[in-house]
């Protein structure tokens, strides 16, 4: 009976956090992004919502003006998942095992993007806010662009 007892438990836990994007936490967080290509380089600002297992990003870029990238990560076997926007998967990507750090790759002919996310939890959930940290490149023919970012939660 307690066998029964625990794999239930273990099974609730599961269907829970199989709608979060890989473990990190839901929400909203804000933050700043730095980009560099070998031409030029700038900031921008950003804000990130991890709503379920679906992420969505918003740029505030100066010169540019606003863009937004949404992807949802469809839970494969082992870690692994699909990168779908729009209803299409466009990439694949992996979680870490004990570890908020997820690593995604969309390739569609000339245009390359990869991206890491790492999320660093607070310490003392009462007093600090949830750090997210995302890295990457964008690669569209022999334009290269990476970014750095770091995102806080918003309360």
């Amino acid at each position: 009976m307690k066998t029964l007892t625990t794999i239930t438990f273990l099974t609730a836990i599961l269907a829970a956090n199989a709608g979060m994007a890989h473990g990190f936490q839901a929400g909203t967080y804000s933050g700043e992004g730095l980009w560099n290509s070998s031409q030029a380089k700038g900031t921008y600002k950003v804000e990130l919502q991890v709503k379920g297992n679906e992420i969505s990003s918003q740029y505030a870029i100066t010169d540019t003006g606003s863009k937004k990238w949404s992807f949802t990560m469809k839970n494969k076997a082992h870690n692994f998942f699909d990168v779908v926007s729009e209803g299409e998967k466009i990439g694949t990507g992996y979680c870490l095992e004990k570890a908020l750090v997820c690593h995604y790759e969309v390739a569609q002919g000339d245009f390359k993007l990869e991206e890491t996310i790492v999320q660093e939890p607070a310490q003392q959930p009462a007093q600090q806010k949830n750090v997210i940290y995302k890295f990457g490149s964008k690669q569209t023919g022999a334009n290269v662009i990476s970014w750095q970012e770091k995102l806080n939660s918003v309360r």
